[in-house]
């Protein structure tokens, strides 16, 4: 083992531990005493025994010293503190330390480390316990564990790795080198030293001065180091990568100390002198000198060391030994003068390429190299890669951006594909890359690639290639301006098209084909016509849609090679031309959108012109005779209208019409209504182009005449086309017109003279005089079989009527019509209808006119009327509905003069619901017994009866069996009821059973009279449920009253009627027609109906209804009422008697069911007195704007005397009128 030993200063004084001296500052060898190792013999008297650093124990020289008891658990890793200083439990053993890197590592004799964190950089203190270690006790334990240790400017300790060389201390014992003793109180690491120091007895000595023998040591040597990366280009080789720096060299000094003189300095083997040499070998070149002054006894050796060339690996180093020799040959302890070389890696640089737009390349160039290789058209080709010192070449490439190495040659030579084209790349960097067909422009496509330096380094990086972007183009594409592309004729529709047929379909101009071009150098990505993909990703697809328009493209075929696309457009429908234009185009545009593969567009339009097609009207004729109609359709007669593709107009084909024959110019107007009024007649033409032409009577010349009209026709698009309708008439007679009438009087003769007026001769009869449009002489004779009681006056007397009377020929001077009267057969109570004819000749035609005569029975009112059911709610099936009812004294009073006279009749609205009156035709009549019918039902299962105390008598009895089933109940037209009428003859009693007896209702009424007051029960019964019912049944009885002539008369419901009253209660309606209504004595109800009616009430107090013509009325003696029907017709009351007067009263209850608000009617009721036109307000307002004229009283009674009547529903009231 080395011993160290740190002198102390030296003093003058002594004491037992120590002696000096002041020779030249050194301690003499005899004045000092060493704690020195001890021998494992038998030591010497005077020398110290070794002993062991770790526990201070005699080391035995026969064998190693005992093993270190083993520390006690302590913490495996410490950190000097900030004053250098390291804390240990007192038992942590210190005997066995290495060096680790920057750490010191103290090995524990029970295997365990216990680490000081970057002790060897700078030796801390130890502190065992309390007790710190001397410093020269930690440099003895360093020294024994073979630590090398260096000291610093500061004095501070560091440690690095020894050598493994023996110890001058020991290393060649015999024995192991063992420990230095146990510590004594100071420090349990410093071993008491047994020196043996007598009483110092002062003695006289000699003393003789002998120089020490010194040993050389050499300075610590710090490595430096050195940059392949600052290697200039050599033969064959790169430059390192970053030359310019001069990091290949490095220079420095080492000092070293020989007091003895130098005989020999070498560095890295080579010895020096003072003048500086190189020395160089296949890695770098030294330069090195030194230089000694024998004063001090230090030298300096200079050195410079330049690297020449790379080395392989990454870590690699020059070791220069450093060695000294004194003069006398000691050598000093060896340094080391270690250069470590610094790998110097390649950087790959990320290079750019391009391809032009539009070009397919290839792009080639040089990765390593750069720039321009002339072969491409583009200017650059990237960047050098830096290859650094130890050379590089490509060593792997691959698609995309990785940011990762790739060693494998396997790419290399070969091609790579990229996202949009293939790459070749070569280990000496050079490429060349070609863009694929159909790849978009615009666009980067990336590969990665990995160079390798001599020594095996790796970078990576990109080469981009950049594709220029090259817009698409379509071609051959024509605007709407220059026509379009293609032209289609709407007159080429087929039949069973949409808007077919075409004024020429036979042609196939609805359909066209064409071609278009397209191209794209950056590939096609899509292709759309209107929005409908064709190519997609590339791929064609062939196709059709409908246009908006309504017809159809079809995109038939796509030439990749010349890039033609082919289509046919055909034509399905008319379209919407501009109106009125004639034959002219409208353009259905499509757009074309072409896209690449980077997504630029190019747009144009197809355009398809579609040709209107225009109506064409052909000229029609008809003929009519003189005075007819003639009708047809302008449009389909003869040769047909064509309207073509667009058909004919909303509304109509035709939209104008006029006379003449003009067709230059278009028409409009003059359709329907009242028609066109041409020379010969009025033509009435309508938009669907029927026409009806009525000839003028008596206007077409003998010769026959021509009657033309120009119309014009118009198409759905409003093309308009005119021609002509050409009448041709022929002259014809006219014949007679001659309007039949009705007569209605009573059947009593008696009835002749006793009323007012008086008619001794008989009733005048009511003959219209016929006309002739050729104004031709007629000729009216009697014909045929004349009625009896016919009688005309000639003059003299009333003669009565034979077959061949001359009653009208105003040629002859003769008129017999007006004289024509008729006298009522003998019978009282008979029925006569008969009609007188009349033959109407014109000297061409002969026309008949009849004259209706009509004898009426005397008819009174029913005297009692009852009511089963409201007419709302169904009579219930299965149970007896009744009804209760007073006899008058009328009733009784017809009873007891005729009971067989007297009869019942019977109203229902029995049917299947839903409920409509009338009742509906197929549910009137019964079919066969059980058919399922309305009217079997009925019949089946109504019965009806009269009950009179407890006695049942059937009047109407339910058929339950096929044998008994037959019809009782008649549709009557009136009422839109079923009505059925029985006499009391036919009604009959029934038994217990509900059997019918023989027994009549007359018969028992003359056995049992009745009186006035008595009730009688009304039944009906329905013997069945179901949807068939009756919701209400009514019940007239009718007696014969030989003291009330009265008759009633429904007149005709077209002709018109002339009816004359009795002298008793008449119930007299004109219907029809404009009728002559004559009330004459009695209390009559006299209704005009439709028509402008004359009616006169005569004696009695008269109802005179107007209805809806505009009526005369005269009430004649009595208190009349004229009753007012209509707001837009003015009655006339010829002799209104008022208050103060006959007392009659004007019935407005038609017009107003109350006043409105409940106020006075009269306020909305006007009385001009100088006009006597009477006038009610039309829409309700009191004292308002808005009258209407409803009645002229032509007498023009004072204003006080007019009565108003009117009936809110509840009450009849009256009141007066306001006078203005």
């Amino acid at each position: 083992m080395a011993t160290i030993i740190e002198l102390d200063s030296v003093s003058g004084s002594s004491d037992e531990h120590s002696a000096s001296n002041e020779h030249s500052g050194l301690a003499s060898a005899a004045g000092i005493q060493v704690a020195q190792a001890a021998s494992t013999e038998q030591p010497a008297a005077a020398e110290p025994v070794p002993a062991d650093v770790g526990n201070g124990a005699a080391v035995q020289t026969e064998a190693p010293a005992a093993a270190n008891a083993p520390a006690a658990a302590a913490p495996h890793e410490y950190v000097a503190d900030a004053s250098n200083t390291v804390r240990f439990p007192a038992n942590v053993a210190i005997d066995n330390i290495r060096v680790d890197g920057r750490h010191l590592l103290l090995e524990q004799p029970d295997g365990s480390v216990v680490v000081i964190k970057d002790g060897a950089l700078n030796v801390p203190t130890f502190i065992l316990g309390d007790i710190e270690v001397p410093r020269v006790a930690l440099l003895a334990a360093l020294e024994a564990s073979h630590v090398d240790i260096a000291f610093g400017a500061d004095g501070s300790i560091s440690a690095g790795p020894g050598n493994g060389t023996p110890g001058s201390a020991g290393g060649n014992f015999a024995v192991p080198v063992g420990g230095i003793g146990n510590g004594f109180d100071l420090s349990a690491l410093l071993p008491p030293t047994a020196l043996q120091f007598g009483r110092l007895e002062p003695r006289e000595l000699t003393i003789g001065v002998r120089e020490k023998d010194s040993t050389p040591s050499i300075d610590p040597v710090a490595s430096t180091t050195v940059y392949e990366a600052g290697l200039p280009a050599r033969s064959g080789e790169s430059h390192g990568s970053n030359e310019p720096a001069a990091s290949e060299t490095t220079s420095g000094t080492i000092g070293f100390s020989s007091p003895d003189g130098v005989s020999e300095v070498s560095l890295g083997g080579h010895v020096l002198t003072g003048v500086p040499q190189t020395f160089t070998d296949a890695t770098g070149s030294l330069t090195a000198s030194y230089v000694y002054d024998p004063a001090t006894g230090l030298g300096t050796i200079s050195y410079s060391y330049t690297l020449i060339d790379n080395t392989s690996g990454d870590t690699t180093s020059v070791n220069l030994p450093v060695a000294v020799t004194d003069a006398d040959g000691d050598p000093a302890a060896p340094g080391n003068l270690a250069i470590n070389i610094v790998d110097d890696a390649p950087t790959a640089i990320a290079d750019t390429d391009s391809i032009t737009a539009g070009q397919f390349g290839p792009a080639t160039g040089n990765v390593l190299a750069g720039g321009t290789d002339g072969v491409d058209v583009n200017l650059t080709d990237g960047a050098a890669d830096t290859q650094g010192a130890d050379g590089a070449t490509v060593v792997g490439v691959t698609s995309g951006t990785t940011n990762s190495d790739l060693d494998d040659g396997g790419t290399l030579g070969v091609q790579i594909q990229g996202t949009y084209g293939k790459l070749t790349l070569n280990a000496d960097g050079t490429y060349s890359y070609a863009r694929d067909a159909g790849t978009p422009g615009g666009v980067d496509d990336v590969f990665t690639y990995t160079i390798k330096d001599g020594d095996g380094d790796l970078s990576h990086t990109t080469l981009t290639i950049s594709i220029g972007d090259a817009p698409p183009v379509i071609t051959d594409l024509t605007p709407e301006a220059r026509g379009g592309d293609v032209t289609v004729n709407e007159e080429a529709l087929n039949v069973g098209t949409p808007g077919g047929p075409g004024s020429n379909p036979s042609s196939t101009a609805e359909t066209g084909t064409g071609t278009f071009t397209i191209s794209s150098p950056d590939g096609i990505a899509s292709l759309t016509i209107s929005g409908q993909a064709f190519i997609t990703n590339g791929v064609f697809t062939a196709g059709s849609f409908t246009t908006p328009e309504g017809n159809t493209l079809a995109v038939t075929a796509y030439d990749a090679a010349t890039g033609q696309v082919s289509y046919t457009y055909t034509l399905l429908d008319n379209e919407a031309h501009p109106t009125a234009l004639g034959e002219n185009s409208l353009f259905e545009n499509f757009a074309v959108v072409l896209t690449d593969q980077d997504g630029q567009s190019a747009n144009d339009t197809l355009t398809i012109d579609v040709v209107d097609d225009v109506p064409t009207a052909n000229a029609d004729t008809n003929s009519v005779a003189e005075g007819a109609i003639a009708t047809g359709n302008v449009l389909s007669d003869a040769t047909d209208d064509v309207f073509g593709a667009d058909g004919a107009a909303a509304g109509g084909g035709v939209v104008g019409v006029a006379a003449g024959s003009n067709t230059a110019s278009p028409v409009s107007g003059g359709l329907g209504g009242a028609g066109i009024a041409g020379t010969y007649g009025t033509l009435t033409l309508n938009a669907n182009g029927s026409y009806s032409y009525d000839g003028f009577a008596n206007a077409v010349p003998a010769g026959g005449a021509t009657d033309t009209f120009v119309y014009t026709i118009m198409d759905g698009d409003g093309d308009l086309s005119t021609t002509t309708l050409t009448i041709t008439l022929s002259d014809v007679n006219n014949a007679p017109v001659a309007a039949n009438t009705q007569n209605w009087m009573s059947s009593d003769p008696a009835q002749q003279t006793l009323s007012t007026p008086s008619y001794p001769d008989g009733y005048p009869l009511l003959v219209t005089i016929p006309t002739d449009a050729d104004g031709d002489n007629l000729i009216v004779t009697a014909t045929g079989t004349i009625p009896t009681g016919t009688f005309y006056f000639d003059g003299v007397t009333y003669v009565a009527l034979t077959a061949g009377t001359v009653l009208y020929d105003p040629a002859g001077g003769i008129n017999l019509l007006d004289d024509l009267v008729y006298r009522p057969t003998a019978t009282v109570t008979d029925t006569v209808n008969v009609n007188l004819s009349l033959d109407v000749f014109d000297g061409t035609a002969h026309v008949t006119q009849t004259v209706g005569i009509h004898e009426v029975p005397p008819t009174s009112l029913p005297s009692d009327t009852a009511q089963v059911g409201n007419g709302n709610s169904p009579l219930t099936s299965g149970n007896d509905q009744t009804q209760n009812l007073s006899l008058s004294q009328a009733t009784v009073s017809a009873i007891t003069a005729d009971p067989h006279g007297s009869t019942v009749v019977i109203y229902t609205d029995f049917q299947e619901s839903p409920f409509v009156t009338p009742i509906p035709l197929g549910e009137r009549n019964p079919g066969v017994f059980g058919d399922g019918s309305a009217g079997s039902h009925r019949e089946q299962e109504v019965q009806v009866e009269i009950r009179i105390g407890a006695n049942r008598f059937a009047v109407v009895e339910d058929d339950l069996t096929a044998g008994t089933f037959e019809q009782s109940w008649t549709y009557d037209p009136a009422t839109g009821l079923m009505k059925a009428t029985v006499d009391y003859d036919h009604i009959f009693l029934l038994d217990g059973a509900g059997v019918a007896t023989t027994t009549t209702l007359a018969d028992y009424l003359i056995a049992n009279p009745p009186a006035a007051g008595d009730t009688w029960t009304l039944s009906y019964f329905d013997n069945d449920g179901g949807n068939y019912q009756a919701r209400a049944v009514r019940f007239e009885f009718f007696s014969h009253d030989p003291g009330d002539p009265g008759i009633t008369v429904n007149g005709d419901a077209t002709l018109a009627d002339q009816i004359y009253g009795t002298s008793g209660i008449d119930h007299l309606n004109g219907n029809g027609g404009n009728d002559v209504i004559i009330g004459r004595g009695g209390n009559d109800f006299l209704s005009g109906g439709g028509g402008s009616d004359l009616i006169s009430g005569g004696d009695g107090n008269d109802l005179l209804v107007g209805g809806f013509g505009q009526d005369t009325m005269t009430g004649g003696n009595g208190a009349d009422t004229f009753k007012l029907d209509q707001l837009d017709i003015k009655d006339l009351i010829s002799d209104y008697s008022g208050a103060g007067g006959q007392g009659d009263v004007i019935d407005l209850t038609s017009l107003f069911d109350t006043a409105p608000g409940g106020a006075n009617i009269g306020e909305f009721v006007n009385y001009d007195a100088g006009t006597g036109t009477l006038s009610v307000d039309a829409d309700g307002t009191a004292n308002g704007t808005n009258f209407v004229d409803v009645a002229t009283l032509t007498n023009v009674p004072v204003s006080s005397t007019i009565t108003l009547l009117y009936d809110d529903g509840i009450t009849q009231h009256t009141t007066t009128a306001n006078a203005v």
